[in-house]
């Protein structure tokens, strides 16, 4: 995403927000589509993450899915509060 819609739009920080799991990161296994094949090379370039906004620092996200032959591929790379796990 070219935008911090997935970050900016929560409701509010909990009050007891730990700082989950790490950033996310392309592993060199990762497949992203672009005219009609899978691989590495068509991924785009993480968005920087590297900021801090109202909800705290932010971190990046990658959500995976499934093929119908179970390789995943990245589907979306977003940023996300550095306490939210999911």
């Amino acid at each position: 995403m070219d935008n911090n819609e997935s970050y900016d739009f929560y409701d509010k920080m909990p009050k007891d927000a730990e700082y989950a799991d790490r950033p996310d990161k392309l592993r060199t296994t990762d497949l992203c589509y672009k005219d009609g094949t899978y691989s590495l090379s068509n991924c785009p370039a993480p968005p920087d993450c590297n900021w801090s906004g109202k909800f705290g620092p932010a971190k990046l996200c990658i959500n995976r899915a499934p093929r119908p032959d179970w390789v995943f591929y990245v589907a979306i790379m977003k940023c996300i509060p550095a306490w939210e796990n999911w």
